[in-house]
């Protein structure tokens, strides 16, 4: 295989590759590490919001032969007018050298960017988790939360989608940006492909009607995952999107 990040497989399990891959097609970031005895080294960041818990254990368990620390919850916002506060999950991987080849394909100029090989990476699973990141059901269409990605990019993504899968999409005006738009004609099909893979917490994502809020109750429980009751919290000024 001549595609690089492709040629990291041996460096993960299957699941844990796909699920690397289908996070940084959403909300997961890579940060570079240049100095010192970790020169020539990156690590992976997971970050999700309170309502997203579950799901950061989830992925945290997948990847724990990846990781040193358990994730913590930090307060990531404060609303004034509710005087509520709003707190939110992560974690990050050790810090390794193909985690920097990952970092040298997914980023140029400090961008996230889509790999020319992508069409060799994307699987089922990773297509799952990549929409568990990134939106869900919009009325009649299925909505990648891709703005990041430049209009070249996201056509590239819409190919792979159409050529692997059979799932035809569009790109549709998100105010400034774009997005891919799977077409109403194929969210049956999207649904069913990724349903497999798509945990119990995040089936609000691919339900209809619409949910756009996770369950309140049951899928993955918080003791099916650990018990963070005496997790630290560690306060911030204010959330940024870690992408």
């Amino acid at each position: 295989m001549g595609n690089p990040v492709g040629r990291l497989r041996k460096s993960f399990t299957d699941e844990q590759f796909d699920l690397i891959i289908g996070t940084l097609l959403g909300d997961g970031r890579l940060e570079q590490r240049s100095k010192g005895i970790r020169a020539y080294t990156a690590r992976l960041r997971i970050h999700h919001g309170d309502a997203q818990r579950a799901y950061v254990f989830w992925k945290h368990k997948i990847l724990q032969t990846l990781v040193a620390t358990p994730p913590r919850r930090i307060q990531c916002g404060y609303d004034v007018v509710r005087k509520k506060r709003h707190y939110s999950w992560y974690f990050h991987t050790k810090s390794t050298q193909a985690f920097r080849i990952l970092c040298d394909e997914f980023y140029a100029g400090g961008r996230k960017r889509i790999p020319d090989g992508i069409a060799e990476l994307l699987t089922p699973r990773a297509l799952a988790i990549w929409a568990m990141d990134d939106e869900g059901h919009a009325g009649p269409y299925f909505n990648f939360n891709s703005h990041c990605f430049t209009v070249t990019e996201q056509e590239r993504l819409c190919a792979v989608l159409r050529e692997r899968f059979s799932i035809d999409t569009s790109l549709h005006r998100d105010r400034s940006c774009w997005k891919i738009a799977v077409r109403s004609q194929s969210v049956p099909r999207l649904t069913k492909l990724i349903a497999p893979y798509v945990i119990s917490s995040m089936s609000y994502k691919i339900a209809i009607p619409v949910s756009t809020f996770p369950p309140q109750a049951g899928g993955v429980t918080e003791s099916s995952v650990a018990n963070t009751s005496k997790s630290p919290i560690k306060q911030v000024a204010r959330y940024s999107q870690y992408r």
